[in-house]
């Protein structure tokens, strides 16, 4: 077996080695998290429409927007089962925690100081 130098992780193990160091943030971490309270974010106002609705008949509210509302919420959920596969079967708990951090204060940056907000 020979020491060359190899340039990824893939070509590392396709050589049968093993990769020791370095740090690789979780992109699918980073990416679920922060669509997730995206989308979530953007459906407080019509969660919270749809909850008052059931009290006071609102004819804002057409059958297209509740449906609408579920599949936003059925992709969240979605999301963040491919979040628990993710964890469980692709990454340490030192890139889980970075593309949590990152994702979260992504979202935060841009929706906690004002520079978003929901539509």
């Amino acid at each position: 077996m020979t020491s060359a130098p190899v340039a990824s992780l893939q070509a590392c193990r396709a050589a049968g080695g093993r990769w020791v160091g370095g740090h690789d943030v979780s992109g699918h971490c980073f990416l679920l998290i922060h669509s997730a309270l995206f989308l979530a974010e953007e459906a407080v106002a019509p969660l919270l429409a749809v909850l008052s609705d059931r009290r006071h008949a609102s004819p804002a509210l057409t059958t297209a927007r509740r449906a609408a509302l579920a599949a936003t919420l059925a992709l969240v959920g979605v999301w963040v089962f491919m979040l628990y596969a993710t964890a469980r079967y692709f990454h340490g708990i030192h890139e889980l925690l970075s593309g949590t951090v990152l994702g979260v204060s992504y979202w935060a940056a841009l929706y906690q100081s004002g520079v978003l907000g929901p539509a």
